[in-house]
């Protein structure tokens, strides 16, 4: 459980002298002379003016809501980001409030790990275990709540963490990119082998046409008694059709032949990283069937 931070000494109580100038930022309400505990307006971080006064009653249970609906450790104001100064729970509370079973992130986490062991079912993959053991319920729960803390821990301004989860990040989109590259160029130079042998036969049967159409008669004859035939104009076609694919397939081609190998080479150093994510996200894997 993530402990409360005490920056500072605690805040002194509002004066009878100015109660009526100072409201909770929370829920805009005064204070009544001499209230103590819940009621009592504090000065937990260093902003001022209409922000500074809160009830302590209040800000607790903002941040216990916080904790519930979004997962999230307020420590720190998000005004003046300086750490909140205010005495530490008790135990009990402490652990209620962070072993919330109804909290969202909690929820999304468990229902990831479910999600995970129903695909694994499905697909069948070797060398996943079966689960139904108390040894593989401990670590799927011990996982799964350092899972938790580690959201919060991001979520709630931890530098370490928090440039860890960014690097994790990157390193799943440039390997999303990676692959992307590689299954495209695999499919251009696929792609490519089939145009060309295609192409190949069909110049061969234009030829094959051209050299029948030569001894035939003339389709038609102009005002000017030119004589055009149709296998002059069926290969003046295939002509500028050949020139064009020479033209582009060329460039192209020399473009996937350089692309096949290069991304190749980075899949083969992309996937060792992106399998070490992947076993400190979904450890442990199991399988209910």
């Amino acid at each position: 459980v993530a402990a409360e931070e005490v920056a500072a000494p605690m805040n002194t109580p509002v004066g009878a002298d100015d109660l009526e100038q100072r409201t909770c930022r929370f829920c805009l309400g005064g204070e009544e002379e001499g209230a103590t505990g819940d009621g009592a307006l504090i000065a937990p971080c260093r902003c001022a003016g209409t922000q500074r006064w809160v009830h302590a009653g209040c800000l607790r249970e903002w941040r216990r809501v916080s904790v519930s609906s979004t997962g999230r450790v307020e420590r720190r104001c998000r005004v003046c980001r300086h750490a909140f100064r205010v005495p530490r729970p008790p135990i009990k509370d402490a652990l209620t409030q962070w072993f919330n079973p109804t909290a969202t992130d909690r929820l999304q986490c468990y229902r990831r790990a479910w999600w995970q062991m129903l695909s694994n079912s499905i697909m069948a993959q070797e060398g996943v275990e079966h689960i139904g053991t108390a040894n593989q319920l401990a670590r799927l729960f011990l996982a799964t709540e350092l899972r938790v803390w580690g959201g919060r821990e991001v979520r709630g301004g931890n530098g370490a963490l928090r440039a860890l989860a960014r690097a994790a990040r990157l390193c799943t989109n440039a390997h999303s990119v990676v692959l992307l590259a590689w299954l495209a160029s695999v499919g251009a130079a696929h792609v490519g082998e089939r145009i060309a042998r295609r192409d190949e036969g069909r110049m061969s049967a234009v030829g094959s046409r051209l050299i029948a159409n030569g001894s035939g008669c003339p389709s038609f004859v102009p005002a000017d008694g030119s004589i055009a035939r149709p296998g002059a104009r069926v290969g003046k076609l295939a002509g500028a059709l050949d020139r064009l694919r020479r033209a582009v397939g060329g460039p192209l081609g020399w473009i996937v032949r350089l692309a096949v190998p290069g991304t190749t080479r980075a899949m083969r150093l992309a996937d060792p990283v992106q399998a070490a994510i992947s076993f400190f996200e979904r450890y442990p894997q199991y399988r209910v069937m």
